[in-house]
């Protein structure tokens, strides 16, 4: 039986020695054209969030703290990441809790939080879109395609803009689903679902790009086409990209259109 998903394009090519390559393109105009507005999850997927783990990261092995990374920050979304989104915790006092849950001792947490402090102001300051977000947001747009960004954190559309104008697609960003409105004792999952029923139209109109897992799922759950970039090992989404580009790329392909896709760019 042949894998109908669409990985990074590396399927492609192994359709194509079965025969299966039209099932698969297929498969993919079916969802494609009908799409008529995609929501990203900013962080990881749009922008890199990633320098302040590798620096908290590098630093804790030095003050020997034996860890791998992924396990090492999956303790930390899965929970204690909640609880500062929602304005349940601080997130100092958080990030505290955290490494000494990871068995840090109290001294080294205190240098670690004091080292932290003025190290994450700079990591915010120097957010920066991963490769072909502008050029693939522009395509998007172009095509008639509305896009959105959900944050998970407690901020206003105002501080979510001014990250988009940061790193220079606030234009192209039309839609923000913020949770700041939503009470503080409202689940992640419950404040999700609300947001995602609240876009236009049906839900099989609308992408869903993320990398957690826990978004894919209800995302996908909801009748939303789910997309996984720069993702989780876990992530269980119906499309599967490695370089953003491909993104605008699947549905030029699926319309029909040329804008110069090459399967050498694309694997």
């Amino acid at each position: 039986m042949i894998d109908l998903g669409w990985n990074g394009f590396r399927l492609e090519q192994a359709a194509n020695e079965l025969g299966g390559a039209d099932a698969c393109r297929a498969s993919l105009t079916s969802w494609a054209t009908r799409i008529q507005g995609v929501v990203f999850e900013p962080c990881g997927v749009l922008y890199d969030d990633s320098a302040w783990r590798r620096w908290l990261w590098q630093l804790a092995a030095r003050m020997g703290l034996c860890c791998q990374y992924t396990p090492f920050f999956r303790v930390w979304e899965c929970e204690f990441q909640d609880a500062v989104w929602s304005g349940e915790t601080d997130f100092w006092q958080a990030l505290a809790a955290f490494l000494r849950s990871a068995g840090m001792s109290r001294p080294d947490i205190d240098e670690v939080i004091a080292a932290s402090r003025g190290k994450f102001r700079r990591f915010e300051q120097d957010t920066r879109l991963f490769p072909d977000v502008q050029w693939t947001l522009h395509q998007l747009r172009a095509g008639g395609i509305e896009l959105a960004a959900i944050t998970h954190q407690r901020v206003g559309e105002t501080k979510v803009g001014e990250r988009l104008n940061q790193v220079g697609i606030e234009k192209l960003v039309t839609r923000v689903l913020s949770r700041q409105s939503a009470e503080p004792s409202t689940r992640l999952a419950d404040w999700q679902q609300r947001s995602l029923e609240a876009l236009p139209g049906a839900a099989a109109g609308w992408a869903f790009v993320g990398r957690r897992q826990a978004g894919l799922s209800l995302a996908r759950q909801m009748g939303l086409l789910t997309v996984a970039f720069n993702h989780d090992a876990d992530a269980d989404a119906e499309v599967y990209i490695e370089q953003f580009s491909q993104l605008a790329q699947l549905l030029d392909q699926a319309s029909g259109r040329d804008h110069g896709y090459s399967p050498a760019k694309a694997a």
